[in-house]
């Protein structure tokens, strides 16, 4: 027990020479700590939201010493790089730090996946909508009590590519929170379009991916396999043998699993066909999933000397762990700029010491990285594996979660969120217009006939026969008087024609065969009069002609008296002939006219009488019942909407 407080003399001096009060509440202290007490406490943080007000006390021992670490590359050129290194030793008089804060995961799961803490599985509603830059959001909300002393609360998570907002709100349930109200917290006064809630229970699995993008969720970090000749990170890479020490820190770490086939956090290795590998290394942490991406189990090239698949998945790591075999364990001679990576921001270097059983611990940070806990111990030595182990990986974790705000870090997860984000929008806007459109349907028809039949026949009944009876005479007698004489009209018409021109056709055929003779005899004479007239016409020519002959000869006085007197006899001859034919012609066409008449007159009334009444009685029903339904549903429907309507909001 001596030789533990021996360890940690020079700052208990220290306390001493500052305070006398210190030096008994350190006796009191040394009479009651075991040596695990000592142990897990020298592993101790200070809580996350003590780091950024307590910063100036920090001192390098705490959180390193910012040193110039210069990568030298093949062909002798130098890239500087700045690194934190951390390695926990004293300087001076500076104070230690506490030494009964517990080891913590800073930004625990509570407060960063509180989709899978609060939401998952729980009554809670999701929206989609766009913001009025039309970005595209997603929004949760659920009322809970957990973690708040079962005083229920809002919980609200706005999902955007800027990452997760999350804030709680109170919860009045007589004065419940609105969406636009709740979007209001959020700086979002106004939307674009909704925000429209989603029912489809499958973008929870959706939303999960989206919070596993903060980065704080499930890790991977590299393990790397060194030996102290070697420096470079090709022949890192290229080391296929191990030893006992690098086995049995890889079951510290966690268990080796299968890849084939392995259903949970793979941590982008292969799982089907075993092209990462047959096995690796995997461990659950404070309910965060780990995949360790182990050099010595990832496929080795014998023709690639750099080992690209091994640095595929290595160099991609935010943390790598470098277990380093070396005699000096104090000193370990690895340095970041022997790694050719600009991704990775962290090294852990893992040293083992034969002697002691014990792991001794250095920390490299690039300079960007937020400061972050727990402080190594000094000295960074852990004699007990399963502290080494926990304090190791609360490092790590806090380490990549600090290191996830980086600019190259936080511009990547951005590009990730927004295309995530606007998939989501368009999957789940078009299945709400789908649903929408299906449900309206269908529960339109469910609903309105369920209340329309019930409501329908308790007022129907009464308004009508009240309304039938007054509209249905009125617009009865002013829509058939129209449409009778409409329809009257079209089809006596109609039919009259059909059925005069038949019988007309059957009575005319039958009297016309007179008409047709007497045309006949109409027209032979007509060409026998213009016949004669041709030939009178022909022979008082030539009769002039000869006239004129014999006037020349005998004399001219007595030719032309003959010839006027014959002239004129002829002329008379005509004039009676043609006047008794007209006269002829004019009592035949008389009588036939007055024949046609007599019989169309006769069938015309037989038949309009019988055809208008028979088509009458047929087109008058269906049109008199066609109009009186449609003005009967007319104003049935008017005033049945207005009383449905009435009493459809009484009884809902």
């Amino acid at each position: 027990m001596e030789d533990i407080f021996r360890l940690r003399s020079k700052s208990f001096t220290n306390f001493k020479k500052k305070s006398p009060i210190l030096s008994k509440v350190d006796a009191l202290r040394r009479t009651t700590w075991t040596k695990e007490d000592f142990f897990r406490r020298r592993c101790a943080s200070s809580p996350a939201s003590d780091l950024t007000g307590r910063r100036d006390v920090f001192s390098r021992r705490q959180y390193g010493s910012v040193e110039q670490l210069n990568a030298v590359e093949g062909d002798g050129t130098q890239t500087a790089g700045r690194f934190r290194v951390e390695t926990g030793d004293i300087d001076g008089d500076e104070i230690s730090s506490t030494v009964n804060s517990p080891v913590h995961l800073e930004n625990p799961e509570f407060q960063t996946r509180w989709y899978f803490k609060y939401f998952l599985g729980k009554l809670h509603q999701n929206y989609v909508g766009t913001d009025i830059d039309r970005e595209p959001f997603l929004l949760s909300v659920v009322v809970t009590d957990a973690n708040n002393h079962n005083v229920q609360q809002y919980r609200t998570i706005l999902w955007c590519k800027t990452g997760a907002k999350k804030i709680a709100l109170p919860y009045n349930q007589s004065k419940p929170q609105t969406v636009k109200g709740i979007l209001s917290h959020f700086n979002i006064n106004k939307t674009e379009k909704g925000p429209t809630e989603v029912f489809d229970s499958e973008i929870q699995k959706e939303l999960l991916v989206l919070e596993e993008q903060e980065g704080s969720v499930n890790f991977k970090f590299g393990v790397i396999y060194a030996k102290e000749s070697q420096v470079s990170d090709d022949e890192f890479y290229s080391n296929e043998e191990t030893t006992d020490s690098f086995s049995s820190f890889l079951h510290l770490l966690g268990s080796f699993v299968s890849l084939k086939g392995w259903e949970k956090f793979k941590g982008g290795l292969d799982v089907k066909s075993n092209a990462t590998g047959t096995e690796s290394v995997y461990t659950v942490y404070e309910g965060h999933e780990i995949m360790f991406h182990v050099s010595t189990l990832l496929p080795i090239s014998k023709e690639n000397l750099q080992q690209v698949e091994r640095k595929r998945h290595i160099g991609n790591d935010i943390v790598n762990i470098v277990f380093y075999e070396c005699d000096k364990v104090d000193s370990p001679s690895f340095k970041p700029s022997m790694m050719k990576t600009r991704f990775t921001h962290i090294f852990a270097v893992v040293v083992y010491c034969t002697q002691d059983n014990s792991y001794r611990l250095v920390v490299f940070s690039e300079e960007s990285v937020p400061l972050f806990g727990p402080p190594l111990p000094s000295p960074p030595t852990f004699y007990n594996h399963q502290e080494f182990r926990d304090f190791l990986l609360v490092k790590l974790i806090n380490g990549e979660k600090a290191a996830i705000n980086n600019p190259l870090f936080a511009q990547k997860r951005e590009r990730t969120l927004e295309m995530l984000i606007k998939n989501l929008y368009q999957v789940y806007m078009s299945e709400i217009n789908k649903y929408d459109y299906q449900y309206d349907n269908q529960y339109d028809d469910q609903y309105d006939n369920q209340y329309d039949h019930q409501y329908d026949d308790q007022y129907h009944d009464q308004y009508d026969n009240q309304y039938d009876d007054q509209y249905d005479d009125q617009y009865d007698d002013q829509y058939d008087n129209q449409y009778d004489d409409q329809y009257d009209d079209q089809y006596d018409d109609q039919y009259d024609d059909h059925y005069d021109n038949q019988y007309d056709d059957q009575y005319d055929n039958q009297y016309d065969m007179t008409s047709m003779m007497i045309s006949m005899m109409t027209s032979m004479m007509t060409s026998m009069i213009i016949s004669m007239m041709i030939s009178m016409m022909t022979s008082m020519m030539i009769s002039m002609i000869t006239s004129m002959m014999t006037i020349m000869i005998i004399s001219m006085m007595t030719s032309m008296i003959i010839s006027m007197m014959t002239s004129m006899i002829i002329s008379m001859m005509i004039s009676m002939m043609t006047s008794m034919m007209i006269s002829m012609m004019t009592s035949m066409m008389t009588s036939i006219i007055s024949y046609d008449n007599q019989y169309d007159d006769q069938y015309d009334n037989q038949y309009d009488d019988q055809y208008d009444n028979q088509y009458d009685d047929q087109y008058d029903d269906p049109y008199d019942d066609q109009y009186d339904d449609q003005y009967d549903n007319q104003y049935d429907d008017q005033y049945d909407n207005q009383y449905d309507d009435q009493y459809h909001d009484h009884y809902d």
